[in-house]
């Protein structure tokens, strides 16, 4: 028997097919039982609200068949549902959470003590519920049922990058939603967090026995209720008999309810006929759609079909990516600028143009690129539009097929004036704009691919701007790597390009930036084969390290518990350079605190600059991510300059909160 959700599912609604059921209670058992014990605290009620999920899965498993790609976001929903009911019934909800502490505590993972983390927890639930559908999916598939990218590409029907693009695209939304709880998580550390609730088990009793309710209560609903309500208090009687008596003429109206749906249907079939019977047959209707000229293709009209597939995947969403694969390249190119041009809304026209650039670049990547530069809107958020829809790494692998013509292309349309305007951002920090982050790209894709390429395009700019090109490239190695997206052997084109590009004196320093591609845990793996000389293990080393420092900082900033330098960080350090492991620690705590407080000074120079900010902007800029300790004071100062009462008063509490938590033993 084949196991996919979909021939599960409809093994057990035609066949009643009960290993069919089991099977896929324990494959999605994980998602319900740990939703529910984050949502209740309380394990005694996740199990029950388990039961109570698969027996709605059991009986619109027909249903749901239909459209296996949303079973796990009906789950998750599902399972929300019915915490809420679960909590609403039990009327010492309050003391039981408080008693289930600890169980919602075990349920993050042991080793995963970021208390940002554990702050979110709570809620991460309600906020992934807010999330589109097709965001919701992909992270529910990758990090909660532990699917790799590849595979949810495969199991969509869509392009790899365009997966791990919008997997980037849900975590940065996901992190916005928290921070309106307060909760200040970066997209690294929610990524991270993610990460433990991957493939979690649930004991196997557990699977057994909500199952076999599922299927009892499914098979014989009405006398399954009947039984549940003798077994239950007496004053349920009265309401039984009342609904033994009235169950004929709801019986009644469910038939005369089915009636009127074979009959609707009915009507439809022959309206679709009667449209189709002068053009053939509908599958020649269907062909005829996709045509390979784009003027019969509405705009308006793809951007909806586009958000029904993502929002309710499976046959749906195959169908429309189909649809776009039978378009020929020039006909997708048009598209492309078409929907750069028309009145949607900004997350529209990101997902359609990445649908359409990803169905594109399988075939003629630089068309795609020309066509969305030359489609997508002057503004401010050019650059964020760049990165979302995937022009940017579209460019990166173009690069890698055909260097010379992704060169050519963009020294012709680097100085367009849309691609040069300077974004907006509320950081505080220097934000790419459109031809930065394009160039950054176009020179990842030369080093990784062709070295000589690389060379000799950087060569030909002049020293100051060939150095700064190469540092913001490396910069977007710490994205590429939480994407998954960089190849296993990344690290020796990029010591070879600084090695023959960058200034002798300059070499260590920009070697050291390169740990942002990696961690600790992986470090091993990137240096084997690298080539690294003694002298740049050594700094990659020191450079990690320096990192694991500066989330500890951030995290006592925040909360006022340091995360601990893992253990196993000293038996990597002392197989890669072997005898000098406490040395390197030492200087990288040095480095870190260094960093720190440069960064601090920095961030607190551009607030004192900044007298265009809008205030909420130096709001978030005060009360962020930045460690402000050692400039305490000067931060309370520009704190109080916040003409907003409330806004300067939540800023100055939320600065005190954080200096007390700082200062705590």
């Amino acid at each position: 028997m084949k196991d996919t959700d979909g021939q599960l599912l409809q093994s057990f609604a035609t066949d009643r097919d009960e290993d069919a059921f089991r099977l896929l209670a324990k494959r999605h058992l994980g998602l319900v039982f740990h939703t529910a014990l984050r949502r209740t605290g309380n394990r005694p009620l996740a199990e029950e609200i388990c039961q109570n999920v698969l027996l709605a899965m059991a009986r619109k498993s027909g249903t749901l068949a239909k459209e296996p790609g949303c079973l796990p976001g009906w789950l998750h929903r599902a399972t929300l549902y019915e915490a809420s009911k679960a909590m609403r019934a039990e009327s010492s909800y309050q003391r039981r959470k408080q008693q289930g502490q600890d169980e919602t505590a075990a349920d993050a993972d042991a080793n995963f003590t970021d208390p940002a983390w554990c702050e979110a927890l709570p809620h991460l639930d309600l906020a992934l519920d807010k999330l589109p559908e097709a965001d919701r999916r992909i992270i529910l598939l990758h990090y909660f049922e532990g699917h790799p990218f590849p595979r949810i590409a495969e199991r969509l029907g869509k392009n790899l990058t365009a997966i791990q693009k919008q997997s980037q695209r849900a975590l940065e939304k996901l992190s916005r939603i928290l921070r309106t709880k307060g909760i200040a998580l970066s997209v690294t550390a929610l990524g991270a967090g993610l990460a433990t609730q991957t493939a979690k088990a649930v004991p196997e009793a557990l699977v057994h026995s909500a199952s076999s309710f599922a299927i009892a209560g499914s098979t014989t609903p009405f006398a399954f209720s009947l039984t549940a309500m003798l077994a239950s208090k007496s004053k349920v009687i009265v309401p039984l008999a009342l609904l033994l008596l009235a169950s004929p003429l709801v019986l009644q109206q469910f038939a005369i309810a089915g009636e009127r749906t074979r009959l609707q249907s009915l009507r439809d079939s022959l309206v679709l006929s009667n449209k189709t019977s002068g053009s053939g047959d509908s599958r020649n209707a269907l062909h005829a759609s996709t045509a390979t000229t784009s003027g019969s293709l509405d705009i308006m009209v793809l951007a909806k079909e586009q958000a029904d597939a993502e929002r309710i995947g499976g046959e749906t969403q195959r169908r429309f990516y189909a649809k776009l694969k039978a378009l020929d390249k020039d006909t997708l190119a048009s598209l492309i600028r078409k929907t750069g041009a028309a009145p949607l809304g900004k997350e529209k026209k990101v997902h359609l143009t990445g649908a359409l650039l990803a169905t594109i670049s399988e075939s003629d990547p630089g068309l795609g690129v020309a066509a969305a530069v030359a489609g997508l809107p002057e503004g401010p958020v050019l650059a964020d539009i760049i990165f979302e829809t995937g022009v940017d790494t579209t460019l990166s692998g173009w690069a890698g097929k055909d260097p010379a013509a992704a060169i050519a292309w963009f020294r012709g349309a680097k100085d367009l004036p849309k691609l040069n305007s300077r974004p907006s951002n509320f950081t505080g920090l220097d934000s790419p704009n459109g031809r930065e982050r394009l160039e950054t790209y176009l020179v990842h894709g030369l080093i990784i691919s062709t070295a000589s390429h690389a060379a000799s395009y950087l060569g030909d700019l002049p020293e100051a701007e060939r150095l700064q090109l190469i540092e913001k490239t490396i910069q977007n190695l710490c994205l590429a790597n939480m994407r998954d997206a960089l190849p296993g052997d990344w690290l020796a084109p990029y010591l070879q390009i600084v090695r023959d590009i960058v200034p002798r004196e300059e070499q260590e320093q920009m070697v050291a930036k390169l740990g942002s591609g990696t961690d600790w845990k992986s470090l091993t793996q990137v240096l084997a084969g690298a080539g690294a000389s003694p002298t740049e293990t050594a700094t990659l080393a020191r450079s990690v390290v320096q990192m694991e420092f500066g989330r500890s900082r951030m995290n006592r900033w925040h909360y006022g518990n340091p995360v601990p330098l893992d253990p196993g960080i000293i038996g990597c350090l002392e197989e890669l350079v072997p005898g000098r492991g406490q040395e390197i620690i030492a200087e990288a705590r040095t480095a870190a605190d260094r960093a720190g407080f440069q960064e601090a000074a920095d961030l607190l120079t551009k607030v004192r600059a900044g007298s265009a900010l809008p205030e909420s902007h130096v709001f978030w800029m005060l009360t962020g991510q930045t460690d402000l300790s050692s400039h305490f004071a000067e931060a309370l100062e520009l704190a109080g300059r916040i003409e907003n009462p409330e806004l300067r008063q939540e800023t100055i509490n939320r600065l005190n909160a954080k200096a007390k938590v700082y200062s705590a033993p």
